[in-house]
């Protein structure tokens, strides 16, 4: 698979209902997800239920079932009367490794209590040996950290909340 191939899967993805889609081919691993996680159902397939291929060890097929629709209650004024903070959150544009710092041994990009201004640089995002700085779209104060040093994270991952000022 080529990156003319990768990029024919996120398009096709794009342009799709699906929610999540994993991909593993010939030792090449892919996943995406659009918003949240969905109920997934693995199925395992041996290498001896597909056509014969070059390299087939094993291969793996998610199907992505729907979410049920949600529940709404009703619930008493006293409850109803608690107030939801609206936090921005802040989510990877792509998939990669998390560095909280620019480097070993240097200071972290934020913390959680930290204000940051539009265009603060919040992490590190390193894919496919490219050091992706990832910035602040708002003004706030940084109120959690969702993902930790050197984690992996997905397309579309949360990794921070920030309370918008």
């Amino acid at each position: 698979m080529d990156f003319n191939g990768i990029k024919e899967i996120i398009n096709a993805m794009d342009n799709s209902t699906l929610d999540y889609l994993e991909v593993n081919w010939q030792g090449i691993s892919i996943v995406m997800k659009k918003t949240g996680e969905p109920h997934v159902e693995h199925i395992q397939k041996e290498a001896h239920e597909f056509p014969k291929a070059a390299h087939a060890e094993e291969k793996s097929v998610v199907v992505a079932v729907p979410s049920p629709a949600p529940v709404i209650t009703t619930a008493p004024a006293a409850v109803a009367a608690v107030i939801v903070e609206d936090l921005h959150t802040v989510t990877s544009p792509i998939v990669g490794t998390f560095y909280e710092a620019p480097g070993p041994n240097k200071p972290k990009f934020v913390e959680a209590g930290k204000t940051v201004k539009k265009g603060d640089v919040l992490c590190v995002l390193e894919a496919m040996k490219l050091m992706n700085e990832i910035q602040s779209d708002v003004d706030g104060e940084i109120v959690e950290i969702l993902v930790k040093n050197e984690e992996m994270v997905e397309y579309n991952q949360p990794m921070f909340k920030i309370r918008v000022k």
